[in-house]
């Protein structure tokens, strides 16, 4: 046990001595406070690697200030071993885990068990600590990686949008030119149109898109019509691009409508999801 921060909660400065005695030959640094007040104080300064804490001191004892330690979410995961030499029966025991003590320990300390304890504590902190260092690693990828798919979806909207004005640009250019042809060349004219026509009909933009989407968000509609069965295929069409960060402009470019429509949309959205004109429907959609 090297380089560690201990910090030690107790009115009788005797069991300072007692600690440094137990923890000399070793390089952590024993820290003391001579109540559950001061001791709250210092871990929210140094953030000890372990708090020993007794139960019963003035001002704040033990358990109160392990409940307080416990509920700050930059103290939270500090381990604290409650030590008391009065408070010794099982229900006792009970209610220091219950407040979020890691362990609990008798006075006076014997020295072998205080050490071994302590070490499980600091063994058991620095695993947990690995673990959330991973899931965070892994959680802030995954974040990467959806805000990479979303982009995709957002380019692949666009692309679709402007391949359907594309094609119908087209077929219109196509009627005009029937007006000016004769005979063959207006025959071919008129089915190189209905081809075209037969292929826009056909084109499934939307369907591709949501099937694109539902990879990246899984059973995004179907938990929203669950919660809002009256939304409208128009509601779910805008949902789905906010839902991929879409602002308004964006979704006025790819569904040909003014930036002032768009909006209408969104508000009639929102209260068909009985949602207040100051509540953030990108904020609610994001946690779907």
């Amino acid at each position: 046990m090297y380089n560690q921060k201990i910090l030690l909660a107790d009115d009788d400065y005797g069991n300072l001595q007692s600690l440094l005695e137990h923890f000399g030959e070793t390089e952590c640094e024993v820290l003391y406070a001579p109540n559950g007040k001061v001791a709250c104080e210092i871990a929210r300064e140094v953030f000890p690697d372990i708090i020993i804490m007794d139960w019963a001191m003035p001002l704040m004892n033990g358990i109160e200030a392990t409940l307080k330690l416990k509920a700050g979410s930059d103290t939270k995961d500090i381990p604290i071993i409650i030590a008391t030499g009065m408070m010794t029966r099982p229900e006792d025991l009970h209610q220091a885990l219950e407040a979020g003590a890691f362990d609990y320990i008798l006075k006076p300390f014997e020295p072998m068990e205080l050490i071994a304890r302590v070490n499980s504590a600091l063994r058991t902190s620095e695993s947990f600590s690995t673990i959330k260092q991973r899931h965070h690693e892994v959680s802030t990828l995954l974040e990467d990686e959806r805000g990479s798919h979303e982009r995709e979806l957002c380019t692949y909207a666009v692309y679709e949008h402007k391949k359907n004005e594309m094609l119908l640009q087209v077929r219109d250019e196509l009627l005009k030119l029937e007006e000016e042809a004769q005979g063959k060349v207006l025959k071919g004219l008129r089915q190189l149109r209905r081809n075209l026509s037969n292929t826009i009909a056909q084109e499934k933009s939307w369907d591709n898109f949501v099937f694109h989407f539902e990879n990246v968000h899984p059973h995004f509609h179907k938990k929203l019509k669950k919660l809002h069965p009256e939304i409208t295929p128009n509601d779910l069409r805008i949902a789905s691009y906010i839902k991929i960060g879409m602002d308004n402009k964006e979704i006025a470019r790819i569904t040909s409508l003014r930036v002032g429509s768009v909006r209408s949309n969104i508000n009639r959205l929102k209260k068909r999801m009985s949602m207040g004109p100051d509540d953030s429907i990108r904020d609610f959609l994001m946690e779907i």
